[in-house]
């Protein structure tokens, strides 16, 4: 059957076509449980975590990632790795929203992470001053809380970044079902 334009009444329907149309944004996109972005992409105008509309502007937020085998470099020489780490990293930077509560939840994180890890850090050295087991436990617990408020905070964070895309692990159900499953078309180059 072909199509004739002259006709009256709608187009016909192309299944197999009409799916890679995703209306809402071709440069976010789902992939499970993983958001997937081309790097500079803006994100609908929804909190991340829970698909509230959000009336501000999205925030430009920059991430960085590098293999996780390099971690193995920390056992060698810290140092050694915060270099390479710094040389490898892949950096890509989206725009997306937090709805207020979400961000109120974000800031009692990042409170909790900083508060906790300087007061974790210095019980410890106290405990260790005063030659005290207790106390450096106690250190030691309250650091731990710290690390785990600092990493509630975040919202977003990445699991992979290439020369193109980003993979971001943190984003709510509510959120990635409004995504689309259709992947983005592959950017197009720039001509030389």
């Amino acid at each position: 059957m072909t199509y004739d334009p002259s006709a009256t009444g709608p187009a016909p329907v192309i299944p197999y076509a009409s799916a890679m149309v995703n209306p809402v944004n071709s440069d976010v996109w789902r992939e499970g449980k993983t958001i997937v972005a081309r790097k500079n992409s803006i994100f609908p105008q929804r909190c991340v975590r829970c698909n509230v509309p959000v009336d501000e502007p999205p925030k430009k937020r920059t991430f960085y990632w590098h293999n996780g085998a390099l971690f193995v470099l920390i056992l060698v020489n810290i140092l050694l790795y915060a270099i390479i780490a710094l040389i490898v990293r892949k950096k890509g930077i989206v725009e997306y929203c937090i709805c207020p509560i979400h961000r109120q939840q974000r800031l009692i994180g990042i409170l909790v992470g900083w508060i906790c890890g300087v007061g974790g850090v210095a019980t410890i050295i106290a405990g260790g001053v005063n030659d005290s087991g207790p106390v450096i436990i106690t250190g030691v617990v309250v650091f731990i809380v710290g690390i785990i408020g600092a990493l509630r905070a975040r919202m977003l964070y990445p699991k992979k970044i290439d020369e193109y895309f980003l993979w971001l692990a943190g984003g709510g159900p509510e959120f990635l079902q409004s995504l689309s499953a259709v992947p983005a078309p592959p950017p197009v180059p720039h001509p030389l």
